[in-house]
């Protein structure tokens, strides 16, 4: 009797052990995802930001040429 809880204390131990290697997996998995997900919002904020400045220039331009005539 104390060898079947035993054996079954032990695969349960193994069960649980597999899935919290799967969920650390996961875990990092995810991280990386979230890593990667703000490195492009970054990069899209410069690239907005970029446009924004452009259209600025752009806009200040005109409405100094249209001051000059």
């Amino acid at each position: 009797m104390a060898k079947e809880v035993s054996v079954r204390l032990h695969e349960e131990l193994e069960r649980l052990e597999t899935k919290r290697t799967k969920a650390q997996d996961e875990l990092e998995r995810t991280k990386r995802l979230l890593d990667e997900s703000e490195d492009r919002r970054l990069s899209l904020q410069k690239e907005v930001n970029s446009v924004t400045s452009e259209v600025q220039y752009s806009t200040h331009r005109h409405v100094f040429c249209v001051l000059t005539l």
